[in-house]
């Protein structure tokens, strides 16, 4: 990935997530859509292959995790699933650091 190709995948993913909260990868403990009741001790997700393109970059298939975030209009979560490099994104606020590496 090139610098420019990385500047427009920051812009792809500030655009599809507009003005959402607290965004966050995996399950939502608490939430009837996720399955998982509030005071679960253990949790987690594998994550599955799709062939479709990934909801917030559009990035080609491949692996998915879920993801949700609040959105402070509706009062709701919103949930979605992402790719890999997206659920890294949005955990640490940047790509993983071979790619980070890459871009120098």
């Amino acid at each position: 990935m090139t610098k420019t190709e990385y500047t427009e995948y920051e812009q792809r993913v500030k655009f599809y997530l507009g003005n959402l909260e607290a965004v966050s990868t995996g399950l939502c403990p608490g939430c009837a859509e996720c399955g998982i009741t509030e005071d679960a001790e253990e949790y987690a997700e594998e994550p599955w292959f799709s062939k479709a393109p990934c909801e917030i970059c559009h990035g080609d298939a491949g692996d998915r995790v879920s993801w949700h975030g609040f959105d402070p209009e509706t009062k709701q979560i919103m949930h979605g699933s992402c790719c890999t490099d997206c659920m890294y994104y949005l955990e640490y606020g940047r790509l993983d650091d071979s790619t980070m590496a890459e871009m120098k």
